[in-house]
């Protein structure tokens, strides 16, 4: 399964694993970034 590990500030060492829906990753939801799954393993 994919996976957010923080590497640096307060929350490193966090690790949040990414579902089959849309996951955020910023503090807002209009940004310009998208991860795909090119594995195929979720598609």
């Amino acid at each position: 399964m994919a996976t957010v590990i923080i590497t640096s500030g307060r929350h490193k060492g966090e690790y949040h694993p990414l579902g089959h829906r849309t996951n955020v990753i910023s503090r807002t939801e209009n940004v310009p970034i998208k991860a795909l799954d090119r594995t195929g393993e979720f598609g």
